[in-house]
């Protein structure tokens, strides 16, 4: 996967807010699809696992695709409307930093 800067337009929508960019085509229209939660303690290999996609929520322990090597984390999966691509957002926290990214591989066109 290629990450990138999350990028938010320059400019604000009538709402008063920014939208955020696709980072494999710049595009604006990203759907939101499924959500996962990772929370644990520094450093512990388990922690807990929300996954939410759609009207199911499930939960485990595995802390396999958490975004923080140590920490928290959270990532959105998008899909967008002017390109193929399989877009991720994550938010995590790193010694007292809270980072946000995004991650994209190219799809099928």
């Amino acid at each position: 996967m290629a990450k990138k800067a999350a990028r938010l337009s320059d400019m604000v929508s009538s709402f008063g807010e920014t939208t955020l960019h696709c980072p494999a085509c710049d595009g604006f229209y990203l759907h939101q699809g499924r959500t996962e939660v990772f929370n644990r303690g520094e450093d512990e290999n388990e922690g807990t696992h929300v996954v939410i996609e759609g009207d199911n929520v499930q939960t485990n322990r595995d802390l396999a695709g958490n975004p923080s090597s140590r920490r928290h984390g959270l990532t959105i999966h998008f899909t967008c409307e002017n390109c193929p691509a399989e877009v991720q957002m994550h938010v995590y926290q790193h010694k007292g930093n809270t980072f946000v990214g995004m991650e994209y591989q190219d799809g099928e066109a």
